[in-house]
């Protein structure tokens, strides 16, 4: 039976939280904006793509898939 690693949903809420305020922080906020979110706002993006780089590398240990089924899924 599978069960949910809490450190990746941590992960993940905390890289859909950052992505929310980052997308928002345009409409809400008066320019400029202070460094400290603009620095908060840029670690939205990389987080997700190593989230999504880990999972992968997660289900190939876990299912024993290949780098083909990966591509053939993902296109």
């Amino acid at each position: 039976m599978y069960t949910r690693d809490d450190h990746i949903d941590i992960l993940r809420g905390i890289a859909i939280f950052t992505m929310v305020a980052a997308n928002w922080a345009a409409l809400i906020l008066a320019e400029p904006h202070p460094f400290w979110l603009r620095a908060y706002g840029s670690i939205a993006a990389p987080l997700f793509v190593f989230i999504a780089g880990m999972m992968v590398a997660l289900t190939e240990k876990k299912h024993h898939r290949t780098f083909k089924y990966f591509t053939h899924r993902g296109a």
